[in-house]
């Protein structure tokens, strides 16, 4: 909700984009970003789509098996 109110009053001119990301704790760039994706895919825009997704660093099911056999 937080960004919704922000966005509502930056897009009403109340506040700057400075006084907007001061408001969410972001940078100014950041914020112009969070603006342009809640523009373009509303709130589902700002989800952090990293963490839907696993990592290319993380160990294949087998070999943690395997290892937590061994202890």
């Amino acid at each position: 909700m937080r960004v919704e109110e922000a966005y509502g009053s930056w897009s009403r001119s109340r506040l700057t984009r400075e006084g907007t990301g001061r408001l969410l704790d972001v940078s100014e760039r950041t914020c112009l970003r969070y603006v342009d994706r809640y523009d373009d895919f509303g709130l589902d825009g700002l989800t952090a789509k990293r963490l839907e997704q696993a990592s290319h660093r993380r160990a294949p099911v087998d070999e943690v098996m395997t290892l937590n056999a061994r202890s």
